[in-house]
């Protein structure tokens, strides 16, 4: 069995809603993962996502495949991640799409 691990996840997004106003949304989940081979794992979590005065807040589930990188980039960075998120707003919800990168202090 690979490494697990659990870890906080914070971040903000600049989006357009279907007014064509561009807002930031929040995210804030927490995750546990592990690892699958050395660098590779998957991670599956929860939380919310809040759209300023374009939704509100919602809970938010969902998943990411993780590449740990073997060594820090610019001294922070420490992994890439691309996933799936449903965010069940009331009424109707919301497919996210995401990828990024990590970083750890």
């Amino acid at each position: 069995m690979g490494t697990l691990w659990v870890r906080g996840d914070f971040g903000a997004t600049l989006l357009t809603n279907a007014a064509n106003s561009t807002f930031v949304a929040l995210n804030y989940e927490g995750r546990v993962g592990m690892n699958l081979v050395s660098t590779l794992g998957l991670e599956v979590g929860g939380g919310a996502v809040t759209w300023p005065n374009s939704g509100g807040t919602a809970i938010v589930l969902g998943g990411d495949a993780v590449y740990g990188l073997p060594t820090k980039l610019f001294g922070l960075i420490n992994r890439a991640f691309a996933g799936y998120e449903r965010a069940l707003f009331s009424g109707a919800g919301s497919d996210i799409i995401r990828a990024g990168v990590g970083i750890a202090f």
